[in-house]
């Protein structure tokens, strides 16, 4: 298992970040409220995604399931690849490679369920949160210190923009 430093050595190969959003960006309850479901998302963790995309890496998010409230924060978040309502992560995987051209292996993927598995292993630096699933844990190679919804995905953004030394643009 990498420590902080081995993943900013990790992540130098890196050039795309993808993020589940139950239990990753967010702590993974859901609120139903007014005929709608509701999720509480971090407010650091939306500014680290800011900054990578205004510096120009690929940002997706997979998620199996699709609501409203995700789509808003996503809209608002302004991250263009977003796979919802798949429960095949490796197809949004396929999907997003064809869109960006750029190979799993220069990719990492946060995820934190037993169904996240294989995509985990299909990408080049696999994370998770300290929450998951011993199963989970087991297949990445790095564990976040915070958890999910509470910074685990800037945590993650802060090693991967330390490992580009901030001067990384697509063009």
């Amino acid at each position: 298992m990498l420590d902080y430093r081995g993943l900013c050595e990790r992540l130098r190969s890196v050039d795309a970040l993808i993020f589940d959003i139950d239990g990753v960006m967010t702590d993974g309850r859901i609120f139903w409220q007014g005929g709608q479901w509701y999720r509480m998302f971090s407010v650091q963790d939306g500014y680290g995604v800011s900054q990578l995309l205004k510096k120009g890496f690929p940002v997706a998010v997979m998620s199996g399931g699709d609501s409203a409230d995700v789509r808003a924060r996503m809209e608002h978040l302004r991250i263009k690849y977003l796979y919802l309502g798949q429960e095949d992560k490796c197809h949004s995987l396929a999907r997003f490679q064809a869109e960006i051209g750029i190979e799993p292996h220069k990719m990492a993927f946060i995820g934190d369920e037993c169904f996240d598995i294989p995509l985990l292993k299909a990408v080049g630096v696999a994370i998770t949160v300290p929450h998951a699933p011993a199963e989970v844990r087991a297949c990445c190679d790095y564990v976040t210190e915070r958890a999910g919804g509470f910074g685990a995905v800037r945590e993650v953004i802060d090693a991967f923009l330390e490992a580009h030394d901030g001067d990384y643009c697509l063009g």
